[in-house]
């Protein structure tokens, strides 16, 4: 694993359950990700 990804999860360790899911719904709309069937 690269330096920059475990720097990545050590951050997200840091988050707490609300973050986590703002994270998550910032991503799906920066990189236009639809779960929908």
């Amino acid at each position: 694993m690269s330096l920059k990804t475990q720097e990545i999860i050590k951050q997200l360790k840091t988050l707490t359950s609300i973050e986590i899911a703002e994270l998550f719904k910032e991503l799906r709309e920066a990189f236009s990700v639809n779960a929908s069937p």
